[in-house]
């Protein structure tokens, strides 16, 4: 992306007689294009179009700021309290489908697959449900979290809690 990314990403420098140098654009195109017949690159780098940073288990959803921060993910979860499970991931495209699945000790309890509206450089989603009228049945809860384009799986992460 040549200098025009809005996630996490790295940095270089390329540098040839003190003048800064594109890798992208050794010739001085700064049209943050690729072309492939004229870079210093030996081979075309292979980088992610989108995925999931993390996932984790919540009491209710949790906002953004404390997602992206890393502090949102509960250790065990309540047998009174609603399951809820959160991803947080990049490179959304309009069109992409975010697929939440939680599985617990009785089986399947909930999947939702949301269809991303726009691009987002970062994005959150989050989906679960309450608990029974008798509460969650204890034992080990599974949480699966996928990021698709056009039918394609981009990425995937699982998530196990326990419920005491």
């Amino acid at each position: 992306m040549s200098g025009r990314t809005q996630f996490p990403h790295v940095h270089i420098s390329v540098r040839h007689s003190g003048a800064v140098v594109d890798p992208f654009a050794p010739d001085g195109d700064r049209d943050c294009g690729v072309d492939v017949e004229n870079t210093l690159w030996d081979f075309q780098l292979d980088t992610p179009a989108g995925g999931l940073i993390s996932v984790g288990f919540a009491i209710d959803v949790p906002d953004y700021d404390s997602v992206k921060a890393g502090t949102a993910a509960a250790n065990v979860l309540s047998a009174d309290a609603p399951i809820v499970l959160w991803a947080f991931a990049f490179g959304a495209q309009t069109g992409d489908v975010v697929s939440i699945t939680i599985n617990g000790p009785d089986g399947d309890l909930f999947q939702t697959d949301d269809v991303l509206t726009r691009q987002q450089a970062l994005f959150m989603r989050a989906g679960g449900l309450n608990p029974p009228e008798n509460g969650w049945a204890a034992g080990t809860y599974d949480g699966i979290v996928t990021h698709a384009r056009d039918g394609v799986e981009l990425d995937r992460l699982t998530k196990t809690i326990s419920l005491p």
